[in-house]
């Protein structure tokens, strides 16, 4: 079930797994003359948006039953050295996600208006605190989903 939702996922997305249009596979990014965004057209580029927020926050059968979705607390304290540090926890993932350094003032927003929109350091690292106490993730779930969405939908993420 899950290798079928993959495929119609990446074929929607404009990169069919396991078919790359040819031989040598798909094109790295920085390539002449296309520099490969042919693929990023307005059907594609939504469809990938909806994969990011199938992924953060679940997939659903039409009878509302939940196939799966991703644990972002435990991924995050999976692959975190300090996620009560809002600061430390961005620049983490997205070391971890996107293949490029990026500049303060990007991983700034990535933590302001995704992690924090809302709340302060303290207060994340409060709620962290409370998570890892009682492992009620209802605090530290949402923040974490908005931050993934916007990461996951940033230009950096998508062209590199």
């Amino acid at each position: 079930a899950y290798g079928g939702t993959l495929t119609s996922a990446m074929g929607g997305q404009g990169m069919p797994f396991h078919e790359p249009y040819d031989v040598a596979g798909f094109d790295p990014y920085y390539q002449f003359p296309g520099f490969n965004r042919l693929w990023i057209t307005p059907n594609y580029l939504a469809m990938r948006y909806l994969w990011s927020d199938s992924l953060t926050g679940g997939v659903a059968d039409i009878n509302g039953l939940e196939l799966f979705k991703m644990d972002m607390p435990l991924f995050v304290q999976s692959n975190c050295s300090d996620p009560s540090n809002p600061d430390i926890l961005v620049k983490e993932m997205c070391d971890l996600l996107i293949p490029i350094d990026l500049d303060q003032t990007r991983l700034d927003d990535y933590r302001d208006n995704g992690l924090l929109s809302g709340i302060t350091g303290g207060g994340w690292s409060t709620d962290w605190a409370t998570y890892l106490q009682n492992g009620n993730a209802m605090l530290v779930e949402q923040p974490l989903e908005k931050m993934f969405r916007i990461i996951l939908q940033s230009p950096e993420f998508q062209i590199y």
